[in-house]
């Protein structure tokens, strides 16, 4: 059994030929450069294997967008009709994760503890955003708090848990 990893969403058709630009989901996009194949669908259970043609990186406002051409999507009008869809790659074909590194969708759904113990919630969402991205937690009472993703707040990541370092007027 295949383990897919979301790297990014099209966001738009790019040119006359086919190209799509991909908002990259992962922290490193040249990681796509590297990629064979990939797949593409609206959730993992529901997706296509395209061959990758080629995949380049663009500066953007937000960071950077891969370009890329994939085998069978030939005009603007077929890359239209794979907007908004998810761009996955197989675990496999990419590099191990170093030892502080960890998938994103692996820790929703993690309970988050204070640096001293104290149970804060369930890690709802992350979000991604220029600078740092941000830690969503859900309480108990479906209020919800973030935090930025940063060593001085996001203490450790276990395989289940979140610790985070409290500030005052954090919650």
């Amino acid at each position: 059994m295949i383990t897919l990893r979301q790297m990014g969403r099209i966001a738009k058709p790019h040119g006359l030929v086919g190209d799509v630009k991909v908002a990259p989901d992962t922290d490193d996009p040249y990681r796509f450069t590297d990629l064979r194949s990939v797949y593409v669908g609206k959730s993992p259970d529901s997706v296509l294997l395209f061959d990758i043609v080629s995949a380049r990186i663009q500066p953007s406002k937000f960071g950077a967008t891969v370009l890329l051409k994939m085998e069978g999507i030939d005009s603007r009008d077929q890359a239209e009709k794979l907007y908004g869809q998810l761009v996955f790659a197989v675990q496999d074909d990419l590099p191990p994760l170093e030892e502080d590194e960890f998938y994103y969708s692996d820790v929703i759904g993690h309970s988050v503890l204070s640096d001293e113990g104290e149970p804060l919630g369930r890690v709802a969402d992350i979000l991604e955003a220029p600078g740092q991205d941000k830690l969503v937690v859900q309480r108990e009472d479906g209020s919800r708090f973030m935090v930025p993703m940063v060593p001085e707040f996001v203490r450790d990541v276990t395989d289940h848990s979140v610790v985070i370092r409290l500030l005052d007027g954090l919650l």
